[in-house]
């Protein structure tokens, strides 16, 4: 899990990209993300949870995906399979990321799709911020609604 840090200044804020393979090299990028607009509605709410949380501290970005028998084999199964020893090496970076900003103010910001994970980040990495999101409930009920159409269709 090496990390390949790049900072760049966009606008009054600082991005820093982290690519496990640094495959976009980061002035092919920057315009990109330099155009990016979101509605006037989505922005508030992110300026608003920045303002809240990341407001004058380091922000260290750390996005888990979890994996378990029960889901589908992906790219990011053999991180999992001795999920114990993952989440040991998942706590070791970021403490080492912690002790690096010397006493800094910083908090660390969790994106993940897992309980498992935020369960985990939540006893053990200090200053844990995350914006709980609503993809699970919306996906059960698209899957609900498809099972649900695809056993009409069979009565039809």
């Amino acid at each position: 899990m090496s990390l390949i840090k790049n900072e760049i200044k966009s606008n009054s804020r600082e991005i820093l990209f982290n690519t496990h393979f640094d495959f976009l090299p980061q002035q092919e990028i920057k315009p990109f993300f330099d155009e990016l607009q979101l509605i006037p509605r989505l922005q508030e709410k992110i300026d608003n949870f920045s303002d809240r949380f990341f407001k004058n501290k380091k922000v260290i970005g750390m996005h888990v995906r979890y994996y378990d028998k029960s889901l589908p084999v992906s790219n990011h199964t053999p991180y999992w399979l001795e999920p114990e020893k993952s989440f040991e090496r998942i706590e070791s970076e970021i403490q080492e990321i912690i002790s690096s900003l010397k006493g800094q103010d910083y908090v660390v910001y969790l994106a993940t799709d897992s309980e498992i994970v935020y369960d985990f980040a939540k006893n053990k990495i200090p200053n844990l911020v995350t914006y709980k999101n609503v993809f699970k409930m919306l996906l059960l009920h698209l899957t609900s609604t498809i099972k649900l159409r695809k056993r009409l269709m069979k009565m039809i």
